[in-house]
């Protein structure tokens, strides 16, 4: 009986000196000290651009009219609007018939009215022809707008 009292007592300060230096490795241990290229100066912001260019393009037979326009970021903007001023600024012709919720038709820009030598006013944006009217788009950043006064869509 002795045997065994004593057999347990040493198991037993043996797992608590165990425990305790075990402990007091775990806690001498420290993160390793970063250096200096490995410590951030400052945490950057995205960044966005306040600003951002769309490109306008009319084709008036001889004459072509390239305008850049600058949209401001976080505002959507729709190209009728966009594509009034500039041609106003410009002194340019712009005729249209709304039809409501549908949208906007363009029906003639500068002496090119819709009909004429069976032609119309089609635009096409970054190369494709618009999916929407030109009332329901909105631009973004970079695009490409091109108004072409064709007969046919597949004829660009």
């Amino acid at each position: 009986m002795k045997r065994l009292r004593f057999l347990i007592l040493t198991l037993l300060v043996f797992g608590v000196v165990s425990l305790t230096l075990g402990a007091c490795t775990l806690i001498d241990r420290q993160a390793p000290t970063p250096t200096d290229d490995q410590i951030p100066t400052a945490i950057e912001p995205n960044t966005v651009p306040s600003t951002a260019t769309v490109t306008l393009q009319i084709d008036l037979g001889n004459d072509k009219i390239i305008a850049n326009y600058s949209l401001t970021a976080g505002k959507e903007e729709l190209l009728w609007p966009v594509m009034k001023k500039i041609l106003d600024d410009r002194q340019i012709y712009l005729k249209s018939q709304s039809y409501g919720g549908l949208g906007v038709l363009v029906t003639q820009i500068g002496d090119y009215p819709n009909g004429q030598d069976g032609k119309f006013w089609q635009y096409f944006i970054n190369g494709n022809y618009a999916p929407v009217g030109a009332s329901s788009y909105r631009l973004k950043a970079g695009d490409l707008i091109e108004w072409q006064f064709a007969s046919d869509v597949l004829k660009r």
